[in-house]
């Protein structure tokens, strides 16, 4: 199906600053250039070598990007102010959604696409991409074009690739799509492409585990969790800007897992953990003893605990006290509700060595006629795991390499 990698996995918001939603509703701090200062900012106070050209063109059109899916009816109607973060009316996950309004788009303009062709080989001529080699259960066949765009996502599914470049994270469960093997990075390799920013990854620590290979992602619910261990203990600012170092500090926990604990606020702000809840992923009950009692933990140091939190929160504090973590949704609404969750591979946000026009670069710095990348393959050295967020990166360089190859193109 179209767009089964990470794009129909977004579950939580779209960031961007200066969209028509944030004008309209006179949301002040939150303009383009607040977001491009915001992002520089974040660079600077965790000294990451962000390719500033490029974080500063996505964050410069992040906001007509949300606009752009509006009109084609992705059905944005929330803000996190805090967060940048643009969401669903409903809180439901704008991924399929996204992937709905760009589908219909591709077929009201009547432009042809091919499931189950898996492209096998990045044809090149004299220096320029040139089509590509397909594989179907039928047989190969050729495609041939003026430009190619490589969109085939990361590699956090590619044991090969994490060995070489994510040693320490071999073996987790993963949350992101099978089809996440790093193909595209490669074949472009094989016509002279370089790569950038491939020990760039995201752990993400708020996987409910489904098998031992594969888990889905909670990350909706990181503003309202609180997270304990089998030990009844928190060990961890939950709001910590850095969702590594938070995977990072869970590893060290009994069984490298832990409860992620939200009340009932969470599910009625986010149809997707609703729909969760449905399918078992969490445990559920009217008190916080009760749900102790469900969970394999040490219930006196549990409900302490979480004791300490909530009265924290009744007593209206904006940081707890036991780790100073900002309370942003105040636990304040039974039933409380419990998953089991344990770091797993998300993304990876290394590929392509790209430039501010998603054109893909060769190993001296040239331009790669015809060639171009974007989302997870590309590497535009924008540090979604730490800076900023990979969707709105996504969405905006797919964008900038539609445009670019049909100006190529014509």
């Amino acid at each position: 199906m179209l767009g089964a990698g990470d794009s129909m996995n977004i579950s939580t918001g779209i960031t961007a600053g200066g969209s028509k939603f944030i004008q309209e509703h006179g949301i002040k701090g939150k303009s383009t250039q607040d977001y491009v200062d915001h992002l520089m900012k974040q660079a600077k106070d965790k000294g990451i070598p962000i390719n500033k050209a490029n974080v500063e063109t996505y964050a410069r059109r992040g906001g007509e990007i949300i606009d752009w899916l509006e009109q084609l009816g992705v059905p944005f109607g929330r803000f996190q102010e805090d967060k940048y973060f643009h969401i669903t009316k409903d809180g439901s996950a704008p991924g399929p959604h996204i992937m709905k309004a760009l589908k219909a788009e591709v077929e009201k303009q009547g432009i042809p696409y091919r499931l189950n062709s898996k492209v096998t080989e990045i044809l090149s001529d004299h220096g320029k991409a040139i089509g590509v080699e397909v594989s179907t259960p039928e047989g190969k066949y050729k495609v041939l074009s003026k430009a190619v765009i490589v969109a085939t996502g990361g590699f956090s599914a590619s044991p090969e690739l994490l060995k070489r470049y994510a040693p320490d994270w071999i073996g987790r469960p993963t949350t992101g799509a099978s089809s996440l093997t790093g193909d595209g990075i490669r074949m472009a390799q094989a016509i002279g492409a370089d790569t950038a920013s491939m020990e760039q990854i995201k752990v993400n620590y708020l996987c409910h585990p489904l098998t031992k290979k594969d888990g889905v992602s909670l990350t909706a619910i990181t503003p309202y969790t609180v997270l304990v261990n089998h030990d009844g203990k928190r060990f961890v600012d939950e709001n910590h800007p850095s969702i590594n170092y938070k995977s990072k500090a869970m590893m060290k926990q009994p069984k490298h897992e832990a409860y992620a604990v939200v009340d009932q606020k969470a599910m009625d702000n986010l149809k997707l953990m609703r729909n969760y809840a449905d399918a078992g992923y969490f445990v559920k009950a009217d008190t916080i003893p009760g749900l102790a009692k469900k969970l394999d933990v040490n219930q006196k140091a549990f409900i302490e605990t979480m004791d300490a939190y909530i009265k924290d929160c009744k007593e209206g504090l904006k940081n707890d006290k036991a780790f100073g973590r900002k309370i942003q949704y105040p636990m304040l609404n039974p039933p409380y509700y419990a998953a089991l969750v344990t770091p797993s591979m998300q993304s990876t946000y290394g590929g392509i060595k790209t430039n501010t026009k998603a054109e893909a670069l060769d190993t001296k710095g040239h331009v790669i006629p015809g060639l171009y990348a974007a989302g997870a393959a590309s590497g535009h050295e924008a540090y979604a795991n730490e800076v900023g967020f990979a969707a709105i990166i996504g969405l905006t360089y797919g964008r900038i390499a539609g445009e670019k190859a049909a100006a190529y193109v014509k």
